[in-house]
């Protein structure tokens, strides 16, 4: 369920995107802010998982890593510059 939201949280981050580029600065900071949330959200839960199971935040970090989530994680960082550039 959670690789479900994260992926339309994904989604909305290019929706928003596209809104920038076409001139709907407003509505497409919300789309990003909204996606990046998601995206956020997922793997701070994914750490608390790790670390409410014992494993360490070092171990758990490295588990979030290789379940595929070093996209999400460049896509976090890729949102939130992209957020601070559409800045008018």
């Amino acid at each position: 369920m959670l690789t479900v939201i994260a992926s339309f949280g994904g989604v909305a981050v290019i929706v928003g995107g596209i809104l920038i580029l076409g001139g709907r600065v407003t509505t497409g900071k919300l789309f990003i802010t909204l996606g990046a949330g998601v995206g956020i959200f997922g793997m701070v839960l994914g750490l608390a998982t790790g670390l409410v199971q014992g494993w360490g935040l070092v171990f758990s970090a490295m588990a979030v890593f290789a379940t595929g989530q070093t996209l999400g994680w460049v896509g976090i960082f890729l949102s939130i510059f992209a957020r601070l550039i559409a800045k008018k």
